[in-house]
């Protein structure tokens, strides 16, 4: 059966007023063959065989409609198992102090360590002496706080919920929950982190998110010191219906990618 979806390509591509059309009745045809037995191929599989069929250049967006093919095949760890947070850790401040509030509405029932350094109350959530830490990420003046972000990836922290609190002086400051694990909290934004990729990835990365149903919110990319390679920090709204397709998409194409949180949308809050 994968020699005739080859030579479907193959005649499509000398076809060019009814390739777009065809070509998806063919990706259809070649997302149930590849699930007759009722057995999913790992994300690599299913990439080799969709460069196979293909022959060219790689078709990011063809291969993300294949994945939204398969994906009432596709099962991704449920993390709604996970318990809620009953215990925070964080630098107190005014500003923490109004995060905390924020969060408090979400977790019931919690209880508070007052941490020295950002460095410690990471630990205290990957050595599981809290359940979870509050840390500045973003700022309205300065972006992407980097420093931050680094421990966050670094202790392999995983953002839950973020709340935004304007300061007196009309900046916003984002501060994140992180835990070891992300809390069912019914969150529809996440945030992605690929590393060291090519810069022109941008483009295939936005493609697949929007073909997917996705909505990008933001991306930020992080120069590297080697020429036209970067990291980078995205973050879009994905619809559930196509979550887990876009998940086993990404698995394909950007192995060391790393999900680095599934929240809930912002709360402003005055400080």
């Amino acid at each position: 059966h994968i020699k005739v979806f080859k030579e479907n390509f193959e005649w499509l591509k000398q076809d060019r007023h009814t390739t777009d059309t065809i070509c998806d009745g063919v990706i259809c045809d070649l997302a149930l063959s590849l699930t007759k037995d009722g057995i999913l191929p790992s994300p690599a599989e299913a990439l080799h065989i969709f460069k196979d069929l293909t022959g060219e250049k790689l078709d990011h967006v063809g291969f993300a409609k294949l994945c939204l093919a398969l994906s009432e095949f596709i099962i991704i760890d449920d993390q709604d198992s996970v318990s809620d947070p009953h215990s925070i850790a964080y630098l107190r401040s005014s500003v923490a102090d109004k995060a905390y509030e924020y969060f408090s509405e979400l977790y019931m029932d919690l209880s508070v360590t007052y941490g020295t350094d950002f460095k410690s109350i990471c630990e205290d959530v990957y050595y599981d002496r809290t359940d979870a830490c509050i840390m500045p990420l973003e700022s309205s003046t300065d972006g992407l706080l980097m420093s931050f972000r680094h421990l966050l990836i670094k202790y392999e922290l995983k953002i839950s919920a973020i709340c935004k609190v304007m300061q007196n002086d009309d900046s916003i400051l984002t501060l994140a929950l992180l835990s070891g694990n992300t809390f069912s909290n019914g969150g529809d934004v996440y945030e992605f982190y690929f590393p060291s990729v090519k810069r022109a990835t941008i483009t295939d990365i936005s493609g697949i998110i929007v073909h997917s149903g996705g909505e990008i919110h933001r991306v930020n990319s992080v120069n590297s010191e080697i020429d036209n390679i970067c990291d980078l920090h995205v973050c879009a709204h994905v619809p559930d219906s196509s979550a887990n397709a876009l998940l086993y998409c990404f698995d394909a194409l950007y192995p060391s990618y790393i999900v680095l949180g599934n929240y809930k949308n912002i709360n402003i809050r005055k400080e």
